[in-house]
Formats: C-alpha cells, structure tokens, sequence
C-alpha cells in the first residue's frame, strides 16, 4: 500500500490555500481567515491566519481494542494538539467523531471526564461533530490560530524540519 503522502501527492493536491497558507500534506493546514491578508495585517482586520488539523485513529490499529475510554480520548486527542504544537499555532475549538460499536456506558463516562479535562487544560471548546454505529474510530478535527506575532513565515512546517 502506498504511504500517506504518496496518495496525497498522487489524489489530492487539487486545492490550494493560497500564498500565505500550507495545505494537503503537513501537519496542518494554516490559511488565512480573510483571503488575500498577511498575518502583519490580520490584527487591524482581526483575521489572524486559520490552523485545522484532523486525524482518525482506529480501534486495533492505533490503539488496543480493550483501551478504556480516557485513554483513547487522551490519545486521540495528543495527536491533534502535537501537530499544533510542532507549528507553534493556538489550538481553540474542536469537532468530535465518533463511531461506536455499541453503547458502552462506562466507557463513554471515561472519554467524556478525559476528554472535558483535556479541553479544560488546554482551553478548548468542543463546538460540534457526529456519532455514528461502527467498529470503534475516534476523529478530532481542531481548530485554532496562529498567533498574531507570527509573520508571513511564522509557522513550523514539515519541510523546515531537520534530524537532530
């Protein structure tokens, strides 16, 4: 099977977001709340640059089957907020969805105490998403901002990285 990046580069570099942006392909896509603005001129417009990040993770592929609830928030959730922080942008409102296998009470009552936490300590709010009947997947998409600090390149994309 081909990598992540290599179905990507191969189906879904159709869209861009623009000069000032970063799309398909990173950690997260950073585009401007206003198109056509710098951030050095988001804070009069008050249109700083978008950040959204999305990831799935999947009962027995990315986390064990029998995992209690919290654990799977935790999880799935430290692998949105990562990808904010290896860019240096704010994380601020999140979507959740769900599927589920059945209606576990005691599992559920874990991931939503986890999951309240989480966005306690890190000042998110949980503003929608979806439940749907399944074998387990749990997606978080976060949204949020890159700081009005930031300039044009004050971002930390994939390609800047370095080993070390």
């Amino acid at each position: 099977m081909s990598s992540e990046f290599d179905i990507i580069s191969q189906y879904f570099t159709f869209s861009t977001v623009g000069e000032n942006g970063l799309g398909v392909g990173d950690d997260a896509a950073i585009f401007e709340a206003i198109p056509g603005t710098s951030n050095e001129q988001a804070p009069a417009l008050h249109a700083p640059r978008i950040v959204a990040a999305c990831d799935t993770l999947l009962s027995g592929v990315h986390f064990p089957a029998d995992a209690s609830g919290g654990d799977v928030a935790h999880r799935s959730l430290a692998v949105n907020l990562s990808d904010f922080a290896a860019m240096g942008a704010q994380p601020q409102w999140l979507l959740l969805s769900l599927c589920l296998p059945d209606n576990n009470q005691q599992w559920l009552q874990q991931f939503s105490a986890c999951l309240s936490a989480l966005c306690a300590d890190f000042d998110l709010r949980l503003i929608g998403g979806d439940t749907t009947r399944g074998p387990l997947a749990v997606t978080f998409t976060v949204l949020g901002a890159l700081p009005a600090f930031a300039g044009v390149t004050g971002y930390l994309a994939r390609s800047g990285a370095s080993a070390g």
